[in-house]
């Protein structure tokens, strides 16, 4: 069997463990023989005490650094001889929607030395950190150890992208090392068009728009460095069976209602064969919207 360990980065600006995260956490406790739980929130003794319960190392930390210190974090206290791979993922997706046991026979069929479950261009190309895996050709590497302690606290999260998520697929890249991703979505004419069409379809006003700006509305859908995880997140999920859904469709865009309710009837019409539990995405939702309705 193979040796995992996983470094969990967790926020939740209430300082809950939240019902979609113990979700997520058990099923990594199933796969992995070692799990840090990194947060920069004040959770409660009682979570704290459930997360232990289930055999979880819990570290609370200064609300400093984000992600990537959070996992710089959890590297340290972690002995990488011992492991055959590294998991470095976080609480911004919903999921997973598969069996992660399922994905890793999947992936380690595969000639890589890491991998995550998808891919980007913009900045330049780089592994998506939610979700990372490092074979052990990498984690015992100097090159490796030495990225991590170059990372220190930066307060800027673009300056944290480019130098830390990007960074990091482009060091290891440029000293050899192959990179795979899980989901690849071959994005088209016929999906950029479409995604254009329910844009507008969506909120007619917006047409107004694409007439006096039409690059704007235009430029990112054709491009190839979209966020792919953000802009097809329902081709990611019905046609490539991606295993996990962005947080930030439902908090961070000004199509977060849209989004909820095309999630909503995609589970409700079993267009998707899982058995996520879609009532941990709608409690969410209604927490945070509750909250900023406030």
């Amino acid at each position: 069997m193979i040796n995992r360990a996983c470094v969990f980065a967790h926020f939740d600006k209430d300082d809950k463990v939240d019902e979609y995260v113990y979700y997520y956490l058990n099923e990594l406790v199933g796969i992995v023989n070692k799990l840090i739980f990194v947060t920069v929130s004040n959770i409660s003794e009682e979570d704290s005490e459930k997360l232990k319960a289930l055999g979880i190392e819990v570290i609370q930390r200064e609300n400093i650094g984000y992600d990537f210190y959070s996992y710089k974090t959890g590297i340290e206290r972690l002995n990488l001889n011992q492991y055959d791979q590294l998991i470095l993922c976080n609480d911004s997706v919903f999921g997973p929607l598969y069996s992660l046991r399922s994905m890793f026979d999947q992936m380690g069929k595969k000639q890589c030395d890491f991998w995550g479950i998808t891919d980007s261009n913009q900045i330049a190309y780089h592994i998506q950190s939610y979700f990372l895996v490092f074979n052990k050709s990498i984690i015992v590497s100097t090159i490796f150890s030495q990225f991590w302690d170059e990372v220190t606290v930066l307060d800027d999260k673009s300056e944290i992208i480019r130098r830390y998520e990007v960074g990091l697929s482009q060091l290891l890249i440029a000293n050899g090392y192959q990179a795979e991703i899980f989901s690849h979505l071959v994005i088209n004419s016929r999906h950029s068009s479409k995604r254009l069409l329910n844009r507008l379809l969506k909120k007619p006003y917006k047409i107004f728009k694409l007439l006096l700006s039409p690059s704007r509305y235009v430029k990112d859908i054709f491009k190839k460095n979209v966020n792919s995880s953000i802009k097809f997140w329902d081709f990611l999920l019905i046609q490539d069976k991606s295993p996990f859904i962005k947080k930030s469709l439902l908090t961070d865009s000004d199509e977060d209602i849209d989004n909820f309710n095309r999630l909503k009837s995609i589970f409700e019409k079993k267009v998707v064969n899982t058995r996520y539990p879609f009532y941990v995405i709608e409690n969410f939702f209604e927490r945070i919207h509750h909250e900023n309705e406030k």
